[in-house]
């Protein structure tokens, strides 16, 4: 049986945010002594872009503090940090497209221990996600299977069709996503909606409607995470001499790393993380007015020629 579906990618499409960074941000909250945990995701992180690892590997990391939390918890992680979220423009889409009788299915990367409780809301049909293994009946952070991401998202929509006994009605049905990494999920359906982005073929979709006091407030947090860091970058040159600088150091680094969580998780990721360069303005200061370092032409161009990528790049209308 054809029927009309309306497939959702969740983070920054229908959620303003990454929920894999609220929910770190959520677990740091709950449980402040496990804040040692943060150096293993930004080590995971790193040795992902190199390589080294798998992106299941490093997505597991983030979500160490499920393993004490209940479903209750998930759920509460939900109503107050994910449900608050999500964009009143999306909301509206899926009530419209709900009316018109399409069959709407949340597919995401994120882990679906949080995501299902997205079935509270009456517009959603089903939700896909990454599974995380349990043992004892509790969730425990690693994943099972593969990361739901690109191809791996059409399988699981595929394998949900086969169970549903249903295909699905091309012509009439859509898909929405922030991320080009879902032209998979996008080529299943005639019509395919880029939110708050662009591409030649896909018809671009804005959001607008963001209800937030403070519109810029990722791009300030991070700010702050660039020059914790370069303080920290300054107290370790002093540790040579007194080594509780050392100690200083690490603590503004963990600073950084508390600001750079949580403006990932209000900011696209492309907006966000060019503002770390911002770094090399504050050490650049530190040089001349603390340690008396000279600040030569070619060296102040370059600084001056990277600030204004920075601008151009996390510039967005």
């Amino acid at each position: 049986m054809k029927t009309k579906f309306a497939f959702w990618d969740v983070d920054h499409t229908l959620l303003r945010g990454d929920s894999m960074l609220l929910f770190l941000w959520y677990g740091l909250r709950k449980k402040p002594l496990t804040a040692y945990r943060i150096a293993v995701v930004l080590w995971r992180t790193l040795c992902y872009k190199f390589g080294l690892i798998t992106a299941e590997q490093a997505k597991a990391a983030f979500f160490y503090a499920v393993n004490g939390f209940s479903d209750s918890d998930l759920e509460h992680f939900f109503d107050t940090q994910l449900r608050t979220r999500i964009y009143q423009d999306a909301y509206e889409e899926l009530r419209r497209l709900k009316m018109e009788g399409f069959r709407i299915l949340l597919v995401s990367a994120s882990p679906y221990a949080y995501l299902k409780f997205f079935k509270k809301l009456p517009e959603v049909d089903f939700v896909i996600g990454t599974e995380l293994m349990r043992k004892n009946g509790c969730y425990v952070p690693l994943i099972q299977g593969l990361n739901c991401k690109g191809e791996e998202k059409v399988e699981r929509i595929r394998r949900y069709l086969e169970d549903k006994c249903q295909t699905i009605d091309f012509e009439n049905s859509c898909a929405y996503s922030d991320s080009l990494s879902d032209l998979p999920m996008f080529r299943l359906v005639r019509n395919r909606y880029l939110v708050n982005g662009q591409h030649p073929e896909l018809e671009a979709r804005q959001w607008d409607n963001v209800k937030t006091p403070y519109l810029h407030a990722g791009k300030i947090y991070m700010v702050l995470s660039a020059f914790l860091t370069a303080t920290g970058q300054l107290f370790w040159k002093w540790g040579w001499d007194a080594i509780s600088y050392f100690a200083l150091g690490f603590l503004c680094y963990g600073g950084g790393a508390f600001f750079m969580i949580r403006s990932l998780s209000l900011e696209k990721l492309s907006v966000a993380y060019p503002l770390m360069c911002l770094s090399y303005f504050f050490a650049l200061g530190y040089g001349y007015w603390i340690l008396h370092e000279p600040i030569t032409w070619d060296r102040f161009l370059a600084v001056v020629l990277m600030g204004i990528g920075v601008c151009l790049i996390s510039y967005e209308r």
